[in-house]
């Protein structure tokens, strides 16, 4: 699945059977468009059979728990690290904002000043990049 442009396109026919999963237990739109990283025009128009009509329901086994579906602390930390390296950029203060660049990139994972139990998380789910380790299905 594609969290590029934020529209049903990017969605599979995988992921609209899961919608109409999810959709069927009864998940708010918010909900569904939060966990696939889309707007909730793409879930509407899976919602109304104007997208993927075609394809069948996921199975309750198939679907990820309810939501609501809320962001990433680690995303976070690492969304504001970038925002002040590029602040610190423009502000020409060129070796800091290469240095905050070089630590982030070490390790984004724990970029900022996460909560202790964030840390843990981080450290239980994630590789040395950062990249989740694990898959949540």
């Amino acid at each position: 699945m594609s969290r590029v442009y934020g529209d049903d396109v990017e969605l599979t026919s995988a992921d609209a059977s899961i919608v109409k999963g999810m959709i069927k237990r009864g998940d708010k739109n918010e909900a569904i468009a939060s966990y696939f990283g889309v707007n909730q025009r793409a879930i509407s128009n899976i919602r109304s059979g104007k997208k993927f009509d075609e394809v069948g329901v996921a199975t309750h086994l198939q679907l990820p728990p309810p939501g609501p579906y809320g962001v990433d602390p680690v995303y976070v930390h690492f969304y504001r690290t970038m925002a002040k390296v590029n602040s610190l950029w423009d502000d020409k203060r060129l070796g800091e904002a290469k240095a905050l660049l070089e630590k982030s990139l070490l390790d984004p994972a724990l970029v900022g000043d996460l909560e202790e139990t964030d840390k843990i998380f981080a450290d239980l789910t994630r590789d040395e990049f950062g990249l989740l380790k694990i898959e949540f299905d």
